[in-house]
């Protein structure tokens, strides 16, 4: 059964429902961008087929982004 879905993702479910059709998603990569560090969105866009995902982070110093990146990497080992 798919994750529940988020406001917003009708390219997940357009994705959703090519892959219930027996459709390969693979062969329509997709990226998302600005992608915010959420675990239930990753996981529903990981069951769409989601190709790749850039998280969205603001300009800043190492000592600021390091962290965030860590966090997000955590997050996405548990997806």
């Amino acid at each position: 059964m798919p994750p529940d879905r988020g406001e917003g993702d009708r390219i997940v479910e357009a994705l959703v429902q090519r892959r219930e059709a027996g459709l390969d998603p693979k062969t329509l990569p997709i990226t998302v961008y600005g992608v915010k560090d959420d675990a239930d969105t990753l996981k529903r866009y990981r069951y769409a087929g989601i190709h790749a995902v850039i998280l969205a982070l603001k300009a800043a110093k190492a000592d600021e982004t390091l962290p965030i990146l860590d966090k997000f990497a955590a997050t996405m080992r548990g997806v």
